[in-house]
């Protein structure tokens, strides 16, 4: 039995990731002459974009860049990103996590682990880590001061590079429980 998913629900400036690109949500609505609705992104990449938000002569939204943007359709594959501990723990605790799933940073170089179980014990015990890379991942929110303080208290230098992070304050938030945090990396 397949389970239909509905597509999430999306606010403008709001960060998403589709089939691994990432972009900022401009335009929520319909298009006249178009059925449904209509989401119109500002692509991080120029690779992804098709215009700067105009469709048949009408600007829609614009582009800090031009020819960053396009038209997608809602969608249960858009992904809206999750908290910072959701994102450790999938990364660093998944019980199911194999050294075939193992890559270098945010390129495609697959890595061979030497005793991948016992680096994966290690590394599982987040309240230990000091050195956490996030990039590229879809961390958007904050979780739990309290959960976050406790979970991971010693971490020093955090990569939040590339990330579905939407404002300053979500940064601020995610930041605030990491009493240790000295490097903090975004981009």
């Amino acid at each position: 039995m397949v389970i239909k998913q509905d597509p999430p629900k999306l606010e403008l400036g709001q960060r998403i990731e589709l089939e691994y690109y990432r972009g900022t949500v401009r335009f929520l609505g319909a298009i006249p002459s178009t059925k449904g609705e209509w989401i119109g992104v500002e692509w991080d990449t120029d690779d992804r974009g098709k215009h700067s938000g105009e469709h048949n002569g009408i600007q829609y939204f614009t582009c800090k860049i031009p020819g960053t943007g396009s038209f997608t359709r809602p969608s249960p594959n858009i992904q809206v990103g999750q908290s910072l501990l959701e994102i450790l723990k999938e990364r660093y605790v998944d019980d199911e996590l194999t050294a075939e799933d193992l890559y270098l940073g945010e390129t495609n170089v697959k890595v061979d682990v030497y005793d991948f179980e016992r680096v994966k014990k290690k590394n599982s015990q987040l309240h230990l880590m000091q050195i956490v890379g996030l990039a590229n991942t879809n961390v958007s929110s904050a979780a739990n001061f309290e959960e976050t303080q406790k979970a991971c208290p010693e971490i020093q230098d955090l990569d939040l590079s590339s990330t579905l992070i939407t404002s300053w304050q979500d940064l601020a938030d995610i930041v605030a429980p990491l009493s240790k945090l000295t490097v903090l990396r975004i981009k």
